[in-house]
């Protein structure tokens, strides 16, 4: 006789509420893992076999930067020297940026990196996530005892709903991250401009690490270019400039500004590519 099937289903948000798309949800049994998808709304939705023991977990480590700014240095600086400290335990995750389980210096460190882009990821992860029902039993140390990361549902015979989860995004410590419709973006490369003739010429290489601003109305987004050289940013509808930030002042670019573009949900813009945007190197190589 086929076992009946059942359906596990949640929502992915951040602390501050905002519901987190395209975050990959991982589902565990002793024998399978299967993958699913949130949606826009931050929904997922497993449909399984009655009867089994399932685990599932949360993964997602893409925009960086997302929610990260000066402001949250002030706000951990203000919590290391005593002056203010932080009461939100979510907020307190958020700045254990080595994951160490300790706010100090060495966190404010790796902050203040991100924000500068001398660094393009935290090197213990981006994101992490919080099963949504747990309660810290000290929210001033909500690392003792360490908090669920995941969520295991033992022999399920019926549907689960409100299996959720709050994601925390390392450096944001104002809960300010956001996401967006991921049809509106902005896409585009970057690469260096060997030959000074300002065009993308085979062979020549990508830079990975160089932030990209979109200035746009109601406010600045960012990106930082992988090591393919690849950018893209998830906006609100409306009109962007595109600036490129160079690390230093040895470096011009063939065009620094893309003015005017227009993200209009009811056009299709969906996957617009924009660039490249080139890069020349001193000739000295300096």
């Amino acid at each position: 006789m086929q076992a009946q099937n059942i359906t596990i289903s949640g929502n992915i948000h951040t602390a501050g509420g905002n519901p987190m798309n395209e975050v990959v949800v991982r589902m565990t049994t002793s024998t399978d893992t299967l993958f699913n998808l949130t949606n826009a709304a931050g929904n997922y939705t497993f449909t399984v076999p009655a009867g089994e023991t399932y685990t599932i977990t949360p993964d997602y480590d893409d925009n960086p930067l997302n929610g990260v700014s000066t402001f949250d240095l002030v706000l951990l600086m203000k919590h290391i020297n005593g002056e203010v400290l932080l009461t939100n335990p979510y907020s307190i995750v958020a700045a254990d940026a080595d994951r160490n389980g300790v706010l100090n210096l060495n966190d404010s460190l790796l902050i203040r990196q991100m924000v500068v882009s001398t660094i393009v990821n935290f090197p213990e992860g981006n994101w992490r996530f919080i099963d949504a029902s747990y309660v810290f039993p000290d929210p001033m140390d909500p690392f003792t005892p360490p908090f669920p990361e995941s969520i295991t549902l033992n022999n399920v015979s019926s549907d689960q709903v409100g299996v959720d989860f709050i994601g925390i995004k390392i450096g944001d410590l104002n809960n300010s991250a956001i996401f967006i419709n991921p049809g509106n973006q902005i896409i585009g490369k970057l690469t260096w401009d060997a030959n000074f003739n300002c065009t993308q010429d085979a062979g020549e290489a990508t830079l990975g690490g160089w932030t990209i601003s979109f200035e746009g109305p109601i406010g600045n987004f960012y990106a930082v270019t992988n090591s393919s050289g690849n950018y893209h940013a998830s906006l609100p509808a409306g009109t962007y400039n595109v600036i490129l930030h160079a690390p230093n002042s040895l470096w011009t670019s063939c065009a620094g500004i893309v003015p005017n573009i227009t993200l209009d949900p009811l056009t299709t813009c969906n996957g617009q590519f924009l660039g490249p945007i080139r890069s020349n190197l001193p000739a000295d190589g300096r």
